[in-house]
């Protein structure tokens, strides 16, 4: 069932793009044209497919490319009802609307019809500029909802960078991210000029390194800036981790985003290398995972979500979360963004120190949300992301990362004697 407001904005919209007579004539070729739309009605979902393909052929537009820009177009409107109906929060600005999307348009229907149910959208706050929204229904209505998320950018003057997630083949799916997009940030900047900028500000970078699926980070100095490359100083455990792959990330304090580099030459007993070829990347510091740490061997696990249980796989873990290997058994999309919960039991053989374990349960339990399903034709990978973990299961992770980034370093040593 779809609400009457919809229709009457499909109207406005019409007759705005196209004249005053737009309505009547996609009414016509629809073939209802009989039926008189009301703000306080629900209507058949069949009623507004028929309209959106006459709407779409009248103003020969792909129907996706017409819900997107229609989207994009009633995003004043929506604003303007919510105002008037004292259910907007003057300090929001685009992601907080993404975020509470779905309460205001039940908040807001119910007003009118009580015992509406809402279409399901889930939103997933990644970060403070940064947010998944996932809509699930058969209505194939996903690219009205990329639609408003631009018309939001727009309204609060956020240019935003929007990602579709490819569906899967028969799916009722779908999914976007949002970010907020500084363009001054993200483009090409000069890099000898940042460089200059670091050793005026103390000369301080960040490294983020992965050596057999353990993280290294570590501080580096900017000894020297050239045309040909810069020069640094750091840690030999990093430099070891950078030489495997010839490559590098950094953090700079003054950019809001991270940098690839290429290692051109390095010296592992000085402790020093020099970087070129380098590239703004996503996120911060050029990765999402943050010191996300595999185990040496197979542990398995077992989630719960939505009242049923999953038998799996710990793929790699952190503090901030972890990757699950599942078989294909019930799990799918659908489950994204919903409440879980972890259990597995972190075996003695992963800690050459046993000692260490002293007072430390080594069953970890964890709940938290699913962040992504990935689907591939043998099994399922999940992502999930921890709410606030209790005191052991923060020690399990610390002891955990510790002891296999020690393991690692000892393996480095012997490869590089």
């Amino acid at each position: 069932m779809m609400h009457g407001v919809i229709f009457l904005a499909l109207e406005e919209y019409l007759d705005e793009r196209l004249g005053d007579d737009a309505w009547e004539k996609v009414v016509e070729t629809a073939g209802i044209a009989d039926t008189e739309f009301t703000p306080d009605r629900m209507y058949d979902a069949q009623d507004w497919e028929a309209l959106l393909l006459a709407a779409a052929q009248v103003m020969e537009m792909e129907r996706a490319a017409l819900l997107e820009d229609f989207g994009a177009y009633i995003v004043p409107g929506l604003m303007e009802m919510g105002e008037a109906m004292n259910l907007l929060d003057h300090r929001w600005r685009t992601m907080d609307y993404l975020e509470n999307g779905k309460e205001l348009i039940q908040a807001a229907i119910r007003m009118q019809i009580p015992g509406f149910i809402p279409p399901d959208i889930r939103t997933l706050r990644l970060r403070q500029g940064e947010a998944a929204v996932a809509y699930m229904a058969k209505n194939r209505m996903g690219p009205l909802l990329k639609g408003v998320a631009k018309g939001l950018g727009e309204h609060f003057e956020e240019p935003l960078d929007i990602w579709v997630a490819e569906p899967r083949a028969g799916s009722h799916f779908y999914r976007i991210n949002v970010r907020l997009a500084d363009h001054e940030k993200l483009r090409a900047v000069d890099m000898v000029r940042e460089f200059n900028t670091v050793r005026t500000q103390g000369g301080k970078v960040k490294f983020y390194n992965q050596f057999m699926g353990v993280p290294f980070t570590n501080e580096g100095t900017v000894l020297d800036v050239n045309e040909d490359g810069i020069q640094l100083l750091t840690t030999r455990d990093q430099l070891l981790a950078m030489r495997r792959t010839n490559e590098t990330f950094l953090a700079l304090q003054h950019l809001m985003v991270g940098v690839h580099a290429h290692v051109r030459k390095m010296d592992v007993n000085k402790g020093m290398v020099v970087l070129d070829r380098m590239l703004l990347t996503d996120g911060a510091v050029g990765q999402r995972q943050e010191t996300r740490v595999e185990p040496p061997a197979e542990i398995r696990l077992q989630m719960g979500v939505a009242g049923k249980r999953f038998q799996g796989f710990l793929k790699d873990i952190s503090a901030n979360g972890a990757s699950c290997r599942f078989s294909r058994s019930g799990l799918s999309e659908h489950f994204l963004f919903l409440n879980c919960k972890l259990e597995f039991l972190v075996p003695l053989s992963a800690f050459e120190n046993q000692d260490s374990l002293a007072n430390t349960n080594q069953y970890f339990i964890a709940e938290g949300n699913i962040l992504d399903v990935i689907m591939d034709e043998k099994e399922v990978i999940v992502r999930l992301i921890f709410d606030v973990l209790t005191d052991n299961a923060k020690k399990l992770i610390t002891l955990f990362v510790a002891e296999r980034k020690q393991s690692v370093i000892r393996h480095m040593s012997q490869i590089s004697a």
